[in-house]
């Protein structure tokens, strides 16, 4: 047999049984065509073959015959660049087949796209410092609070096992947004900011597609969303949307095509849900404040598993019940559910109250009136429910987003009814339920800004009185901002129909912790210029600052 034969056919003729001719690295046929040819790395590799040379230059099995050898500038410039020991030549090319052919295409391993060898990598790990596993622990202690993510196992166990001469660009990536979140000396559009939107957009550039790369793009729009970098924040939710259909994080059954085998460890299966649930949540709540920009991410399926127990997801230890929790029943204990999981089933039914504000926006139809006084009202009572199981007594376990999410929902649904006026010429039991939503929709509004929202202002004033200056403030989500914005405009409005002293107590304290995550959240500071409590509240209603 020729040196230069694999001894078997390729993946593509023994899959459509046709006579290979079996050239490395790719068969004749499969050039022809225009297919993407590979064999099995035991196949393709003879020893004391020509091969043994393509194989020790680490090809990729999706690389076209056109990329490998290149244009001839490519190579005229490539036999310049004298190659870094150790590190790897180049990264492997995305299999357009998923795109052009998907039956045609077979699921890839997770970490198939993701080598590659980026002149940034290596500044940016220098730029990290030599405590990798410090900037690890300040994650656990401020961001993981409220969005737990990562498994803090896992990243522990890949930065101690980094490689400071070849490292993972995805990992160095990864570690650079996760210091950029949860360091307080970091804000707004700092170099730091700068250097991580460099590495992942060249990490993009070069193929890399990976969960790691996926848990930078969600980190990064977070912090654009809490230091109100826009139009960023939301064109970074929108791409890491993207990339989670695109490696279908969300669907773990994999009934559709799919890029990516399903994981093969239980902890990378559940960083797939939580990364997509945190996608979620930062999409739909970078729409409260506006009902004009499309939503780029579906609705989760209401047989959605929700994550496991925070407590349990932090120490490693997977429990199989807690995963069993679905989006379609509100569990009785749920306390057991963890304060993630909580969150995530307050996103799905804020995504629903977002969903009836915004009917008739996009050139549909507006659904028939009674169907939408239903659908109010049936709003109304599972928001109140879940709200009312969530305790906030315990400052430290406290399910303060939860509550915000839940109490800017039923806002963004008070708002529409509260003022709406009455058809009196309408039937008798249609009258009813609109008097009865406008009834619901006046007292939820008071009870929301006297007391829910005051009460969430407290715990936020008490959080932020403890930790470190490096740290303080970072354990509280950013997400509270709008809600205390909401809840302040209401206030005010009702102080202006003389309501009385319990407004101007809820305003005041409001306010004060506003103005308090003004030194951890850039976007606290937008969102009290705009309200302009000094200028305006004060001199209207003569309330002393706080």
């Amino acid at each position: 047999m020729p040196t230069n034969q694999a001894p078997v056919a390729c993946h593509n003729c023994r899959r459509l049984k046709r006579r290979c001719t079996r050239e490395l690295p790719f068969c004749s046929l499969c050039v022809r065509l225009g297919k993407s040819c590979h064999y099995s790395p035991r196949d393709s590799v003879r020893p004391g073959s020509e091969s043994s040379a393509v194989s020790s230059s680490r090809v990729d099995p999706f690389i076209t015959p056109d990329a490998l050898v290149g244009s001839s500038s490519d190579r005229a410039s490539s036999s310049s660049v004298t190659p870094t020991p150790g590190l790897r030549d180049s990264a492997p090319e995305f299999p357009s087949s998923f795109f052009l052919d998907p039956e045609f295409f077979n699921p890839l391993t997770v970490d198939s796209l993701n080598t590659a060898a980026l002149p940034l990598t290596i500044p940016c790990l220098t730029s990290l410092g030599m405590d990798l596993v410090g900037i690890c622990h300040a994650y656990v202690a401020t961001i993981n609070q409220w969005l737990p993510i990562l498994s803090p196992k896992r990243l522990c166990t890949d930065v101690v096992q980094i490689n400071p001469v070849d490292p993972d660009p995805g990992l160095v990536l990864l570690l650079a947004c996760i210091r950029l979140l949860s360091d307080a000396s970091y804000s707004g559009r700092c170099q730091e900011y700068k250097v991580a939107k460099a590495l992942a957009s060249s990490v993009e550039n070069e193929g890399i597609i990976s969960l790691r790369l996926v848990q930078s793009i969600a980190l990064l729009g977070w912090y654009e969303l809490a230091h109100g970098i826009y139009p960023s924040a939301y064109l970074t939710s929108g791409h890491g949307a993207r990339l989670v259909v695109l490696g279908c994080f969300h669907n773990q059954e994999r009934q559709t095509p799919h890029l990516f085998k399903i994981a093969d460890t239980w902890t990378v299966r559940e960083e797939e849900r939580r990364v997509s649930w945190g996608l979620f949540i930062l999409e739909k709540f970078l729409h409260a404040g506006t009902g004009v920009l499309p939503q780029m991410i579906p609705k989760m399926a209401t047989g959605l598993s929700l994550p496991i127990n925070d407590i349990g997801w932090s120490k490693g230890d997977l429990d199989t019940s807690e995963s069993s929790l679905v989006l379609s029943s509100i569990s009785a204990d749920i306390g057991s559910m963890g304060r993630f999981a909580t969150t995530c089933q307050a996103a799905h039914l804020y995504c629903h109250a977002l969903t009836h504000r915004d009917a008739g926006k996009d050139g549909e139809p507006l659904p028939d009136e009674s169907f939408r006084l239903d659908e109010a009202l049936q709003l109304h009572r599972t928001l109140s429910a879940l709200d009312e199981s969530l305790a906030l007594d315990d400052t430290a376990e406290a399910n303060i987003e939860a509550v915000a999410l839940l109490s800017t929902a039923r806002y963004i649904l008070y708002n529409m009814y509260s003022c709406k006026g009455l058809d009196i010429r309408c039937e008798p039991e249609k009258l009813r339920r609109q008097v009865e939503m406008q009834r619901a929709s006046v007292k939820g509004v008071m009870d929301l800004s006297a007391n829910r929202v005051p009460r969430i202002a407290n715990i936020i004033i008490e959080l932020l009185a403890v930790g470190t200056a490096e740290t303080r403030g970072r354990n509280v989500s950013p997400i509270v901002c709008h809600t205390l914005y909401h809840a302040a405009t209401e206030c005010a409005w009702f102080i202006r129909e003389g309501c009385g002293p319990e407004m101007t107590a809820g305003l005041n304290v409001v306010v004060s912790a506003l103005d308090q995550l003004k030194g951890s959240w850039d976007v606290a500071e937008h969102y009290y210029n705009l309200l302009g409590y000094e200028e305006t509240v004060a001199k209207m209603f003569n309330i002393p600052p706080p």
